[in-house]
């Protein structure tokens, strides 16, 4: 390759050159390893998404700019095909010696105009450098309460007017809104984002994954989070569920995860305007479990009343020696430190017959 080299078959200039999956190894294998030299550790499951995997489920273009061989700046944004309003922007980085260039800033500049020609309303990125949410600040992106996330938003004046808008039930009543329920796979990875990021008031949402509300941990990641979902039942030690809504919203998640004898930990969270989806969700768990022979056992922060409850309302019971008595005391312990365990013993299960 020629100094400013950009790749064949795709249109450049001097502000970068886009390139759609599925991408060549010749120009993969090299992007991944600048990532992996830059930001540590291994990329290595972006490499199916490079080569045409999820393209069924979402839409991947990546940007970079190339000298003497190497990718000098890249980015990579996400579009989601269910909901295409929905998008994440991840991989944006720039080799040290090209820095103080502009060139991140001038392919995030690309992604941003590109998603937005396509119909979408918000973009999501995660960060944890002050100077890098400066930039993406002055690109027009905000920061949400409670993470280190930014978004991105066409309509809306701030993340919590988004929110607050993406969720509205649309004028059926949440009794009566049709809810699928589906096994949890990498359509998820943008979908899942507006879900966990909004402010919930369940303080632990998931406890297979250490998933915390944003408003009692901040939320550092962003296109990460389906990576940390896949963590849990990678290698057939366990499995997700997501909860949609008949427009596509993802309203709900729950993960079922194997542990080393003959029980099965499970969990899971919905938005507050879909209580329903939460009852489906627990449901599908334990009639999984029930099906693969495994006692299931849930674990709950104290302070999560409502949602301890309704478990208990389910048939879960308080392991002892834990005291009942203890549910509302909450706050001057850590949240690991504050959780209480629940089994259920398959008898006590009231399997409904259309699970």
């Amino acid at each position: 390759m020629s100094s400013d080299f950009f790749p064949v078959g795709v249109e450049g200039d001097h502000h970068g050159s886009m390139l759609r999956v599925p991408i060549a190894a010749e120009f993969c294998e090299p992007m991944i390893t600048f990532w992996q030299t830059l930001f540590g550790g291994s990329f290595a499951e972006i490499r199916p998404i490079m080569s045409g995997d999820e393209e069924a489920v979402q839409r991947d273009l990546f940007w970079s700019i190339w000298s003497d061989d190497r990718p000098q700046a890249t980015c990579h944004l996400t579009i989601d095909r269910r909901r295409p309003i929905l998008g994440g922007l991840g991989e944006v980085a720039t080799a040290s010696e090209s820095r103080g260039r502009g060139f991140a800033s001038d392919l995030c500049l690309r992604a941003k105009e590109t998603f937005l020609a396509q119909g979408g309303k918000a973009l999501f990125l995660g960060t944890v450098n002050p100077a890098a949410q400066r930039v993406y600040q002055r690109l027009g992106w905000q920061l949400i309460p409670g993470s280190q996330v930014m978004v991105l938003l066409s309509e809306h004046a701030s993340p919590e007017a988004f929110f607050n808008d993406y969720f509205q039930p649309r004028g059926v009543p949440e009794g009566v809104t049709p809810i699928d329920i589906a096994v949890l796979d990498a359509s998820e990875r943008v979908a899942m984002i507006p879900l966990i990021l909004y402010p919930h008031v369940e303080r632990l949402l998931d406890a297979n994954l250490n998933l915390y509300s944003t408003p009692s941990i901040a939320q550092k990641s962003c296109m990460g989070l389906y990576g940390k979902y896949s963590q849990v039942f990678s290698h057939n030690r366990g499995i997700g569920f997501a909860a949609h809504e008949i427009a596509g919203r993802t309203i709900g998640l729950a993960t079922v995860q194997l542990n080393d004898a003959d029980g099965a930990r499970i969990d899971g969270f919905v938005h507050p305007h879909f209580h329903r989806a939460w009852d489906m969700l627990i449901r599908v768990c334990v009639s999984w479990c029930v099906s693969h022979h495994r006692r299931c056992e849930v674990e709950v922060a104290r302070c999560d009343a409502e949602k301890l409850t309704r478990f208990e309302d389910l048939g879960f019971r308080i392991t002892p020696p834990q005291a009942a008595s203890d549910k509302s005391s909450v706050h001057n312990t850590s949240p690991e430190q504050d959780r209480i365990v629940l089994t259920l013993e398959e008898s006590e299960w009231p399997l409904s017959p259309d699970l």
